[in-house]
């Protein structure tokens, strides 16, 4: 299946809902999600309150919307709708929902923990026979409650403003978490494009875009005092925050033949971190003066040498 290909097509298809568009609430995150290569939306809803009632037994099977509203609602819209009541009435505040086609299952893990951060903890991961991949957001804070029987209303007045006062603080919070997510997946988004770009750069962050010609030496006992002077043994060699190199032994690798390192011009050296510039201070000769600080940037590192002798 071409990902890109199964998104052009989808976004020229014409909103099919009732109300025919996007709701005004989630407008920028719909947008950011399909200007991005990896997703594309395919059902959304910003969260609703609503009173419908039903012509059957089964609840919005072939149901009646007597009220319905994206925003936040008022005890005389209620009011006038319930008015309208002839048969079994329901008031229901129903949640953010969202469902996006991923282009692979990490674009869609990435997706959904941006969910679950935002307050959408009943968000989830489906995967179909031929490959698709739904990431569905959605939270559990909903409120359902009848309103009557056959046309014969249940609740006082009173109760009606409360459940609208209910209804209106879940929209505000469903609408904080809205926000939420917008701001985690937009972060997220861009945390993809950094990553991509990282593993493009083949010398990785902080590397020397120069290539060494010198010969990466192979450890042997060559190990130095803070004088120069050859030891035996192999320790990692450190340094002060200074850049000093500590006393003690200090292994320096060496050709395979092992020459003395005694005065050697480094040229460049290989740390922990990548290759890196290793300031030493030489004479004229291109010998390194005894005494000279290894200037290391303060870092605490383990280096191994690359030199030429004089």
């Amino acid at each position: 299946m071409n990902f890109l290909k199964t998104k052009q097509s989808r976004l020229v298809i014409a909103d099919l809902s009732k109300k025919g568009s996007i709701d005004e609430a989630i407008v920028p995150l719909i947008d950011i999600i399909n200007a991005s290569s990896y997703y594309f939306t395919t059902s959304s809803c910003s969260g609703r309150i609503c009173i419908f009632q039903e012509a059957s037994g089964i609840q919005k099977k072939g149901c009646e919307w007597l009220y319905i509203t994206h925003e936040l609602s008022s005890n005389q819209q209620l009011e006038e709708s319930v008015s309208n009541i002839t048969g079994n009435a329901f008031f229901k505040f129903e949640p953010f929902v969202l469902h996006v086609q991923c282009s692979d299952i990490e674009k869609a893990r990435i997706l959904h923990e941006a969910a679950i951060a935002s307050g959408f903890r009943n968000s989830g991961i489906s995967i179909g026979k031929k490959g698709k991949i739904i990431t569905a957001v959605r939270s559990t804070h909903g409120l359902e409650v009848p309103l009557s029987k056959d046309g014969h209303i249940l609740v006082s007045t009173e109760y009606l403003h409360y459940i609208v006062q209910l209804a209106n603080e879940k929209m505000e919070e469903n609408f904080r978490r809205i926000d939420r997510f917008t701001r985690n997946l937009k972060i997220a988004l861009e945390k993809i494009k950094d990553d991509n770009i990282d593993s493009n750069d083949k010398n990785g962050p902080g590397r020397r875009n120069k290539k060494s010609t010198a010969i990466n030496c192979i450890p042997k006992t060559g190990n130095m005092t803070n004088r120069g002077q050859r030891l035996s043994g192999a320790q990692p060699m450190k340094t002060e925050e200074s850049g000093q190199r500590l006393s003690g032994d200090q292994p320096m690798n060496t050709e395979e033949d092992g020459p003395s390192l005694e005065d050697p011009q480094m040229n460049t050296c290989k740390t922990s971190q990548g290759l890196t510039d290793i300031t030493i201070n030489t004479n004229e000769k291109g010998q390194r003066l005894r005494d000279s600080p290894i200037n290391t940037d303060g870092e605490d590192i383990e280096i191994s040498c690359l030199f030429n002798n004089q």
